[in-house]
């Protein structure tokens, strides 16, 4: 199975807006994000990593598993700074996750990789947020 989404998920990353802390900062995939940087700049970060144990695969779990799911990611991500983060997309759909700062990209893909995560979406500050793929399959 081929481990890259296909084109409509890609469509789907690039039109989610990735809330970050409470909500005022946004970054879009390909899109520098000024709000982003300030919120960076606010927690003296370089960088932030948009990560989430929701909906593994990219297929739609139930809430309760999804929250179960992110509760053992939040407990993973104990030693590094993170914010709360929510994913809003298309026709009301939602994920909640993390805003992590300054994850080295190679732990981000790794941990969103066991968390059977497609792809995370990782932000420098002053550059436009990113896809990095896991090398895990979405579902058909």
């Amino acid at each position: 199975m081929d481990a890259h989404p296909s084109p409509e998920l890609m469509d789907a990353y690039r039109r989610t807006r990735y809330l970050a802390g409470d909500g005022g900062a946004f970054a879009t995939v390909g899109r520098r994000s000024g709000s982003i940087d300030a919120l960076l700049a606010a927690h003296g970060a370089r960088s932030g990593v948009f990560v989430t144990a929701w909906n593994p695969g990219s297929r739609t779990q139930d809430e309760a598993a999804n929250r179960a799911a992110n509760a053992r990611l939040q407990a993973e991500l104990a030693p590094w700074r993170h914010l709360p983060h929510e994913g809003v997309g298309d026709g009301g759909w939602r994920e909640e996750g993390f805003f992590v700062l300054d994850l080295p990209d190679g732990t981000a893909v790794e941990l969103a990789r066991r968390f059977g995560q497609v792809a995370i979406v990782a932000v420098l500050r002053a550059e436009p947020a990113r896809l990095a793929f896991t090398g895990v399959a979405p579902a058909q």
